[in-house]
């Protein structure tokens, strides 16, 4: 149980919340431009 704990912890760390190298935003910061972009809102 322990191992399985530390395995799904260690994936939600690396999944979500580290940023990405490529351009340093985080999973949902990218999907909220995205989204933003869809509907016309430019930054």
């Amino acid at each position: 149980m322990k191992q399985s704990y530390l395995d799904y912890a260690m994936s939600v760390i690396v999944g979500r919340a580290l940023p990405d190298v490529r351009d340093g935003l985080k999973p949902v910061h990218r999907r909220i431009l995205y989204s933003m972009y869809q509907l016309g809102l430019y930054p």
